[in-house]
């Protein structure tokens, strides 16, 4: 899931959105063991720029209830 989710963020970063982002959404679906609410943090940027603020505000409320380690709350809120 991590290789997923970073050519996810790769397609993204070079202009293809769409692909990127439901790379991405797949990997975090398919659960990221390591610093998985880092990735969902990113993945809410690359939705929110991509005009799907609804999609980001659903995946980052979890973690902006408390559900987030080491400050990602603040950073989710």
């Amino acid at each position: 899931a991590a290789y997923q989710f970073s050519t996810g963020w790769d397609l993204y970063t070079r202009g293809q959105a769409a692909e990127g982002i439901a790379l991405m959404q797949q990997a975090v679906q398919r659960g990221l063991p390591k610093q998985a609410d880092d990735a969902k943090l990113r993945l809410a940027g690359a939705l929110v720029t991509s005009g799907r603020a609804d999609e980001a505000r659903a995946l980052l409320d979890p973690l902006a209830k408390g559900g987030a380690t080491d400050g990602l709350a603040d950073l989710a809120r």
